[in-house]
């Protein structure tokens, strides 16, 4: 995979899945932003990538609150002039069976796991698509809703 000079956003990087997925992009090339809601261990990973010899931030970010995320995505276009991957990989768990879930249990998930991949994706394509031409978009029909262009949808890989 060639992502040299790519700037990608990984959220849930601090920790677990989202610190491998930062170390391999770095691995192959790209800058990463390291988003995480501990700091700490977002600047551990983002020091990590720096000793690979690219460039890398350190983000403490609510992916749960849009303003955050918008300012996010402002300061790492500010200080790496672009955006090219996004990776939601922020993403709690509140494992038990649904009929002793909690209420506040399940709406944090979903608040983390789902409206935090949104909240950052729509930050956050406010700069990718800065510059491009539309000859150079793609998009891959990834629901029925893509493929039959419903009104109002929104379907997934766009």
């Amino acid at each position: 995979m060639n992502v040299s000079g790519r700037v990608a956003i990984v959220t849930g990087g601090g920790q677990g899945i989202g610190k491998s997925i930062v170390e391999k992009l770095g691995s192959y090339g790209a800058d990463v932003v390291v988003v995480d809601v501990n700091l700490e261990k977002a600047q551990a990973v983002s020091d990590t990538i720096k000793q690979m010899g690219r460039k890398s931030m350190a983000l403490k970010v609510d992916v749960t609150n849009l303003k955050e995320c918008e300012a996010m995505a402002e300061a790492v276009f500010k200080e790496m002039e672009a955006i090219h991957i996004v990776v939601n990989n922020a993403g709690i768990t509140r494992d038990g069976l649904i009929l002793r879930m909690s209420e506040e249990d399940w709406d944090a998930v979903m608040n983390v796991n789902l409206k935090g991949a949104f909240n950052c994706t729509k930050a956050a394509l406010k700069y990718m698509t800065k510059g491009v031409r539309p000859t150079t978009r793609r998009a891959r029909p990834a629901s029925s809703a893509l493929r039959s262009r419903l009104p109002g949808s929104s379907p997934q890989g766009t």
